[in-house]
């Protein structure tokens, strides 16, 4: 794991010289290739977690899972896990090479702000909206 020259919180997950990425799936693209440089500019970014501990935390829980270089992150991501995969395998999909880490504590506010936010939207829309 390297972090970002600057921020510590900021971090790439490497395995060796390979750079692993997290896969973010093709949910959003209407199209897999663009026609022009602004063909995309109207979707969504996916939601990309935040790994949750330190380095040498995080490190403990990344471990290959048979597949050569495919990792599964477990009970790490916030808020899901993600594969990670080499960059050079990742083809036609978002990914996200940076992941920033955040203290448990930090999370479970971050977590508890969301979950707020939500109940209170679901309170103030009309009861056919739900």
């Amino acid at each position: 794991m390297e972090a970002l020259p600057g921020n510590s919180r900021i971090v790439a997950v490497l395995f060796g010289p390979i750079v692993l990425v997290g896969e973010l799936g093709t949910n959003s693209p209407p199209n897999p290739y663009a026609k022009d440089q602004t063909d995309l500019v109207r979707v969504s970014d996916p939601t990309v977690p935040s790994f949750v501990g330190d380095v040498a935390s995080v490190l403990k829980m990344i471990k290959p899972n048979g597949t050569p270089l495919v990792i599964r992150t477990r009970s790490l991501g916030q808020p899901n896990n993600v594969w990670l995969a080499p960059l050079y395998r990742v083809n036609h999909e978002r990914y996200s090479v940076c992941w920033n880490l955040v203290s448990p504590a930090d999370a479970k506010k971050s977590s508890a702000a969301i979950s707020a936010g939500v109940q209170t939207a679901m309170r103030k829309a009309p009861d056919g909206n739900r």
